[in-house]
């Protein structure tokens, strides 16, 4: 099972490269690009997240900082 700060962190990874602007490609691109690939999560797992999830993080990050992406559960 990953730790707390382990989820914040992995989630971050992911949105990352939507913290930077990129003129070529529109958000909704860049989303489901990282929507489309597979990610290795911390414990090992291999994983792919869904468009929603993705844009959610963003989202959340963008108003709340790290603290939103941390696991809720």
């Amino acid at each position: 099972m990953m730790a707390d700060d382990d989820h914040a962190l992995f989630r971050y990874s992911v949105i990352a490269s939507l913290l930077a602007p990129n003129a070529q490609q529109t958000l909704k691109e860049q989303i489901q690009q990282l929507a489309d690939r597979h990610w290795l999560r911390p414990d090992g797992q291999l994983v792919r997240i869904g468009f929603g999830t993705i844009e959610k993080w963003f989202y959340d990050y963008r108003r709340f900082g790290l603290a939103a992406l941390h696991s809720r559960t």
